[in-house]
């Protein structure tokens, strides 16, 4: 919460205002969490809200706050060891990434493989750094021993991971799915990390991680847990950014291009990252193109890219 120009930290606090003067409380959403609304004052419908203090009265206001189902998730499985050869078995684990800017505190969450029997609590204090990482191990000691240079691990959760494949899924404090990844060891997934040592790495962290395409194994034997991944990034040289993307509340997505007058370009999209298809063609101007989607779209998801055609 800010208070006029204070942003308040810790908790009770006080300070002292004149009567009937205005103040302006802001609401500050924690990551992966949206404002819905002020409870206990009237007609209040706006985000800022702004106030005089009763002479001689007591007010209770209260920002009120739920889980944003189209942020994007502060923390994400990154990378997962689940089958090891035997003669360099560190235990199965798995990397958590914060995307975010500010510390992200994992205290009371709760990580689950396919089956409800099989959970792990995170402790007080387990906190992830901003753009750090952290390694969830089914054996501390092993891990340690392997990797005894990443300082931010905890254990042991108490079940193995899937050889075969496994459901792997990451709940807050509140009970709510923050992240889910389902992963095999048959294509389209990468086959490499059954047996050889090498892990499943993410290639973009900030890329959707439940399509087998994100994937790939990693460049080093062993994997890369505790930094970034190894593995080579999804996009290809010819790929191109675009510069906004927005989505309508009617579900409209607006896509802006910066383009070279002349050149010819490609806007394709697709369900899973696997299959894509072609869906604009355009002749840049030198300016920046925009393309509007507004076909319904049958599934969870939907991703776009552009590329520079011959």
């Amino acid at each position: 919460m800010r208070l006029n120009s204070i942003k308040l930290e810790t908790f009770p606090w006080q300070g002292t205002y004149f009567e009937s003067v205005p103040v302006e409380l802001q609401p500050l959403p924690a990551p992966g969490y949206r404002f819905a609304g002020w409870a206990g004052v009237e007609n209040a419908d706006s985000t800022v809200l702004t106030t005089a203090l009763p002479e001689d009265q007591e007010i209770t206001v209260t920002a009120m706050f739920e889980p944003d189902p189209g942020a994007i998730n502060a923390i994400v499985i990154t990378e997962i060891n689940y089958h090891a050869p035997d003669a360099a078995d560190p235990g199965d684990w798995v990397e958590l990434h914060n995307g975010w800017n500010v510390p992200i505190d994992l205290s009371g969450w709760v990580f689950k493989d396919d089956q409800e029997a099989h959970h792990f609590q995170f402790q007080e204090g387990t906190v992830i750094e901003p753009g750090g990482y952290l390694a969830l191990c089914s054996d501390k000691a092993r891990f340690e021993l392997q990797f005894p240079n990443v300082n931010q691990c905890v254990g042991d959760f108490p079940f193995r991971l899937g050889n075969a494949g496994d459901t792997l899924r990451l709940f807050d404090f509140t009970g709510v799915e923050v992240d889910t990844v389902s992963y095999k060891d048959s294509a389209p997934w990468p086959v490499e990390p059954d047996g050889s040592g090498r892990t499943l790495s993410l290639r973009d962290v900030a890329g959707e991680n439940s399509a087998a395409a994100s994937w790939t194994a990693s460049v080093s034997a062993t994997g890369t847990p505790g930094k970034a991944n190894d593995g080579p990034p999804l996009e290809s040289q010819n790929s191109l950014r675009f510069t906004s993307v927005s989505v309508a509340p009617d579900g409209v997505v607006t896509l802006m291009l910066p383009t070279t007058a002349g050149c010819r370009y490609s806007v394709q999209k697709s369900a899973d990252l696997a299959t894509w298809m072609d869906w604009r063609q355009v002749v840049g101007s030198g300016e920046d193109e925009q393309f509007k989607d507004d076909v319904v779209f049958l599934h969870s998801h939907r991703f776009y890219r552009a590329v520079e055609s011959e």
